[in-house]
């Protein structure tokens, strides 16, 4: 498979300046919104992915896409099998991207880098400004893999992470691109999405494309759907 030469791990990360296929933006921004975590180094930004899933199935596709595009050494990484509550099987997984010059903009858009966080050595994760154009169908359903769930009837994206502005901004944006509007569910301190269930088919339709035939369940609707 045809990988361009600045995707190898032996060079320096100014040389890694893209091009940036639309497919791994998404997967990361989609992964962004959830654990995923940036790291900046000088003048380069690498992603870490560390997962916890029942799925082992998403675990391994996430690394293996990662991998394939070029993003991700092909060394296997640790992977931990963990028992949870009622004997519930969860796998673990960690790995690290390459570092990109050309994908600070990603760091800069998730973390806030005012003067108080750069003193601190603290990291703020937030809702990029810019998430309109960022939140593509793929982002949304690598989002939905990652933290979304069911409850009850309808589907539940943690956003625990965020403030309640930020889970504002989500709201919106997805009102205003993909015409569903979530309710915003408060638990002490903590955001979550909510989508209804007359929001399902809707919500489903426009990540189906993307979402492993695993992840299915998530939504309640029929494996050959």
């Amino acid at each position: 498979m045809f990988k361009r030469k600045f995707y190898t791990q032996n060079l320096f990360s100014k040389e890694r300046i893209g091009p940036h296929n639309q497919d791994v933006v998404s997967v990361l921004v989609g992964n962004l919104l959830c654990d995923g975590d940036g790291e900046k180094r000088k003048n380069s930004t690498r992603f870490q992915i560390h997962m916890s899933s029942r799925n082992a199935e998403y675990v391994f596709w996430l690394h293996k896409f990662f991998v394939t595009k070029g993003y991700s050494s092909p060394k296997k990484p640790l992977v931990k099998k963990q028992i949870g509550k009622k004997n519930i099987v969860y796998f673990s997984i960690k790995w690290k991207t390459f570092s990109f010059s050309s994908l600070n903009f990603l760091y800069d858009s998730f973390y806030s880098t005012n003067k108080d966080t750069i003193e601190t050595n603290q990291k703020i994760k937030k809702v990029p400004t810019n998430i309109y154009s960022l939140l593509t169908p793929q982002a949304l359903a690598i989002w939905i893999m990652d933290d979304g769930g069911k409850s009850g009837s309808g589907l539940k994206i943690s956003t625990e992470s965020f403030c309640y502005r930020d889970n504002l901004l989500l709201q919106k944006t997805l009102k205003i691109k993909f015409s569903i509007e979530p309710s915003i569910q408060r638990h002490k301190n903590k955001y979550n999405l909510y989508f209804k269930k007359n929001q399902i088919f809707s919500l489903y339709s426009i990540v189906k494309p993307y979402i492993l035939p695993c992840m299915r369940y998530k939504f309640n609707v029929e494996k050959n759907s």
